[in-house]
């Protein structure tokens, strides 16, 4: 019997967990990353998180845990391009009423001729509620970053980083982010394009952003023998049909 789930409920907040758990369990970073890459990650990006510690901390949460990831989530990389994708999960109110966004930002780390790692960056993100008094984006979208957080300096997405240099985008001996970093951060557009996503749950989220990765077919195995996303209810169901996930 298929279990009804609301959009953006917390039943819904803990299938998209497990959703991430299974994508860095079926498509493992280790042993599909550069070797220059993976070394980068393993100084820059610390701790981790392994599927168990993703399941453990998230899908049955204690109080608020919940809400940020507390380390990085490291995937395969993708086939084409070779870019190995970091993730970051952010969960929380997103105005004083209480609003709760959630976003997943993904950093593609390639290592170039020279040897630095070079970093694209992309926010997957639900429907948003307000900006500026009016809905911006009233739909689950995507759109380029240039940091983890608002405040991009804080820890830039775009390095480039040398490898075993600090994420933080800020040259140790100026002190300042780098003319280099200062002009990745000039050309990116992080308002618009807004790309629409068909999807309307949290969980659609986690796997639209799978998908838009590595494709369908690469990504079907997540969804594949589970029974907890093959009888999650009609809005998860839908969200699985429309990228192609499931027949129904």
């Amino acid at each position: 019997m298929a279990h009804n789930i609301t959009p953006s409920s917390k039943e819904d907040l803990r299938l998209m967990w497990h959703v991430i758990a299974r994508w860095s369990q079926l498509l493992e970073y280790e042993g599909h990353a550069d070797r220059g890459v993976a070394a980068w990650v393993r100084t820059n990006f610390d701790p981790v998180l392994k599927p168990h510690a993703i399941r453990d901390q998230f899908i049955h949460p204690t109080g608020e845990s919940y809400s940020n990831t507390s380390g990085w989530i490291v995937a395969r990389a993708t086939k084409r391009e070779k870019a190995t994708p970091v993730i970051s999960v952010t969960y929380g109110a997103q105005d004083d009423e209480g609003y709760k966004a959630t976003a997943i930002r993904v950093s593609l780390l390639t290592r170039r001729s020279d040897e630095r790692v070079e970093a694209e960056g992309w926010r997957f993100e639900q429907a948003e509620r307000y900006d500026e008094g009016a809905e911006a984006h009233p739909y689950a979208h995507a759109q380029a970053i240039n940091g983890w957080s608002a405040s991009a300096q804080k820890c830039l997405i775009h390095p480039p980083h040398g490898v075993g240099d600090p994420c933080d985008g800020v040259d140790p001996q100026a002190g300042t982010v780098d003319d280099e970093r200062r002009r990745r951060q000039a050309v990116t557009h992080v308002s618009h394009p807004a790309f629409p996503l068909p999807t309307v749950t949290l969980t659609g989220l986690a796997l639209g952003t799978v998908v838009s990765l590595y494709g369908r077919n690469e990504s079907r195995p997540i969804v594949e023998h589970d029974p907890k996303l093959r009888m999650a209810g009609e809005a998860v169901r839908k969200d699985l049909s429309v990228l192609g996930l499931i027949y129904v």
